[in-house]
């Protein structure tokens, strides 16, 4: 019996006896931790690059979207900036730079009464409600700088 004791302890001490290949059994407790740590921040690891490319994705979508507005938005004023005349252009063009009513009658050789008579044509035309209105019309149609002699 005391020898059947003593193989059977050696059978279950056998992890915490030193081996030349694998080191002492404390080292090798430390590494069987060290490559569950491993394992452990590997998934963790991993985890946080799959959120970041679902944010990633997210953001994506979202730009999209945003970018499908504004080219939306740029198509629908140069539609209704392509209504005007050359001369509404030219008009348009003085407005959005900032000049009065009676300037620009000077300028182009016409009455006052002929410069507000194409103005209301062009707000009408635009679908603008206002200066500013028109002047984010004429900047998303990327019309500002743009030629004033012809369409």
């Amino acid at each position: 019996m005391t020898i059947e004791l003593t193989i059977a302890h050696l059978g279950d001490s056998a992890d915490l006896l030193p081996n030349p290949a694998f080191g002492s059994p404390e080292r090798r407790i430390g590494a069987s931790y060290e490559g569950e740590l491993a394992k452990i921040r590997l998934r963790e690891a991993l985890t946080r690059e799959e959120a970041l490319h679902r944010q990633i994705d997210k953001l994506i979508l979202q730009h999209q979207a945003v970018l499908s507005r504004l080219f939306a938005w740029r198509e629908d004023a140069t539609t209704h900036l392509a209504n005007l005349s050359p001369r509404q252009r030219q008009i348009m063009a003085l407005v959005v730079a900032g000049h009065h009513n009676k300037n620009i009658a000077a300028e182009l050789g016409i009455s006052q009464r002929t410069v507000e008579n194409h103005r209301a044509s062009i707000m009408k035309k635009t679908g603008s409600k206002s200066l500013p209105a028109l002047a984010r019309l004429a900047l998303a149609a990327a019309w500002i700088g743009a030629p004033t002699s012809g369409p």
